[in-house]
């Protein structure tokens, strides 16, 4: 049996991009017994798990339901017609919630979750306010109260029939006094104090023999049950995500690790700065294995006109737009390159929109404020809505034959078109984009592995600062050093079909190598080995 400690966020929205969820998919896939242990309050549980599957929920083990002393295991949650309102007050639907108010007052307003359900609702008070939180079960599961400033007083949780269980007050757990035989004791530091307990109860049945236990390093509160743990050579340690000198330190203060069965990471810098470390003497057995895994599923960009490259950005500075100048005159070399940019920060769309706009003025001489060329853009707006007037379709004709230049509007046109911005994508979006990609562009600090399984699925060549358990430099992909050193490996790319198709071959390998199959496989050497 392997445990899993799967410690989610409370206001968590989606599972799909969690590592560890998706580990324990690859568990359950391949028919292996696990349990997936769950510390903290996650109200609409069943409903986000529900999206994807990750894990059967009859495999889990819900340890606040416990802690709160939750009994039940079915109900329904509410919608605004259930909830139990004063006949007096008014509801004002608005997009994203309902406002409430009482004798021209506001009196509350409810918020509602992706699902449309009930997510809470607030009251407000004289002196403060209270945001009452409801499960997926139909109840308050929890309270805050506030003061009249916004500060956080206390926070409630309640059992199925909404009783004080315990309440929160600057940090410190206070149980209530009819149900303290539940408890080893009334009062308590903090929660994680109370979730290491009930996690030590789930826990009790560990057979030393068969099961194992998994724990991210990246929770503190974790790492102080580890060294409770009666057999730390069963447990197996896993950080997923990027690798930063605080987590090296947070390691080598972690004694456990040197007694566990493996510390597993998907970061190819931890594993070789780990590697090193053991020369050194930290002694930790460490396994590089991916948890987004690969499959064959390769993009459209070699049956497409146009190449696109889609570029991962960071912030866009001064030092950055020195680099998107010069992509801009690099495209110029292209009659079939487009660029899709992600950006981290929404503002930045309209800032590089604006250097687009100002590259053609000034670069290609074109005035993008004129009557032809505003004639331009009424064109293929209302060609593309399907909306297109035999007027507009004969003075666009009539534009094209007789004003000098007007051709060089329409080349300048189609180039500002070529750029897409994308913030915050969905999932969908994001693999749309990438299977018609032709190269992918990594200019972040860090690393996303969700996407990048994605990228190499798709067969893409990969040209990043960071390393990748995803490629390996010089074969499906390029590391690079500076923003300059980006062009030349473009044009590697671009230039040669010879080395793009290397690249995928090298890419189908690295499929293989990250796949579910191959993953279990991999575990499979860590557990027996």
């Amino acid at each position: 049996m392997m445990y899993f400690i799967a410690d989610l966020p409370e206001d968590v929205k989606s599972f799909e991009k969690i590592p560890l969820l998706n580990m324990i998919k690859n568990i359950r896939n391949n028919g292996l017994e696990y349990k997936v242990l769950l510390p903290t309050l996650v109200p609409f549980l069943r409903y986000l798990n529900s999206e994807y599957k990750l894990f059967d929920i009859e495999q889990s083990e819900l340890i606040f339901h416990h802690i709160q002393n939750i009994q039940l295991n079915s109900g329904t949650p509410l919608t605004m017609n259930d909830l139990d309102l004063p006949n007096d007050v008014e509801k004002i639907y608005t997009r994203n919630d309902v406002l409430l108010y009482k004798n021209n007052e506001k009196f509350g307003n409810v918020k509602f979750n992706r699902f449309g359900f009930i997510d809470q609702v607030k009251y407000f008070w004289k002196n403060g306010s209270r945001i009452d939180i409801y499960s997926d079960y139909g109840f308050i599961i929890s309270s805050k109260l506030y003061d009249e400033s916004g500060n956080l007083e206390r926070r409630i949780f309640y059992d199925e029939q909404e009783n004080s269980i315990f309440e929160i007050k600057d940090e410190q757990v206070n149980i209530v006094d009819t149900i303290s035989e539940n408890f080893n004791k009334r009062t308590y530091s903090n929660i994680e104090e109370i979730i290491n307990e009930f996690l030590r109860k789930a826990l009790k049945d560990f057979n030393l023999k068969t099961d194992y236990l998994v724990i991210d390093i990246s929770n503190d509160y974790l790492i102080t049950l580890s060294k409770n743990f009666p057999f730390p050579e069963k447990i197996i340690f896993v950080f997923y995500g990027n690798f930063t000198t605080r987590i090296l330190n947070k390691i080598k203060q972690i004694s456990e690790l040197t007694q566990a069965k493996a510390l597993i990471t998907d970061s190819t810098l931890l594993k070789r700065t780990l590697d090193q470390e053991h020369i050194n003497g930290l002694n930790i057995n460490t396994h590089l294995i991916p948890t987004f895994s690969t499959q064959l599923s390769l993009g459209q960009s070699n049956t497409l006109r146009e190449r696109v490259i889609y570029w991962q950005i960071d912030n866009v500075d001064k030092d950055f737009k020195k680099t998107f100048h010069k992509m801009l005159r690099y495209r110029l070399k292209f009659d079939d390159l487009r660029l899709i940019l992600n950006v981290i920060n929404q503002n930045d769309i309209e800032i590089l929109k604006k250097e687009v706009v100002e590259f053609v003025n000034n670069e290609l001489e074109i005035n993008t404020t004129s009557d032809e060329f505003k004639m331009i853009e009424t064109y293929f707006a209302a060609e593309l809505e399907g909306q297109m007037s035999i007027d507009l379709k004969e003075a666009f004709e009539t534009a094209k034959k007789n004003i000098y230049g007007f051709e060089n509007m329409i080349t300048a046109y189609s180039f500002i078109h070529h750029v897409d911005y994308r913030f915050k994508s969905l999932t969908k979006i994001n693999q749309q984009d990438l299977s018609i990609s032709r190269i992918y562009v990594n200019f972040r600090k860090t690393n996303d592995a969700f996407k990048e399984s994605i990228v190499l699925s798709n067969g893409i060549p990969f040209i990043s600062f960071q390393s990748s358990i995803y490629f390996k430099d010089g074969k499906n992909g390029n590391i690079i050093k500076s923003n300059n050193e980006l062009f030349d490996v473009l044009s590697t790319y671009l230039d040669s079909n010879e080395i793009w198709n290397k690249a995928l071959v090298e890419s189908v390998e690295m499929i293989n190598k990250n796949s579910s199959d191959q993953i279990m496989s991999d575990w499979g050497d860590v557990i027996d080995g």
